[in-house]
């Protein structure tokens, strides 16, 4: 398994990461370790299941959410999830 892949040549918005990805190869490989892998639709899967943790908790939109994680795939889920779901982040 590769676990690195082409040199992006432009920045990403990261809270359209999960779209993109959904609407190009959505069981493609979207994050990996040594150890484990999740395809875009389990990654977003795993990151709804988490902003609705979030909602459940009664935070709502321009609450924020602080993490103390080992660099792990769930660390991805953790910045993925408020952003994916629009819920956590301040309006603009």
């Amino acid at each position: 398994m590769t676990l690195a892949g082409p040199t992006l040549k432009r920045s990403v918005d990261l809270s359209r990461l999960l779209e993109q990805g959904l609407g190009q190869k959505p069981d493609a490989i979207a994050v990996s370790s040594m150890d484990d892998g999740l395809s875009w639709r389990e990654l977003d899967a795993q990151s709804q299941n988490l902003a609705g943790n979030y909602f459940d908790l009664g935070l709502r939109r321009g609450d924020r959410v602080v993490s103390l994680l080992p660099n792990r795939i769930q660390v991805i889920v953790h910045y993925l999830g408020p952003a994916s779901a629009q819920a956590l982040w301040p309006s603009r």
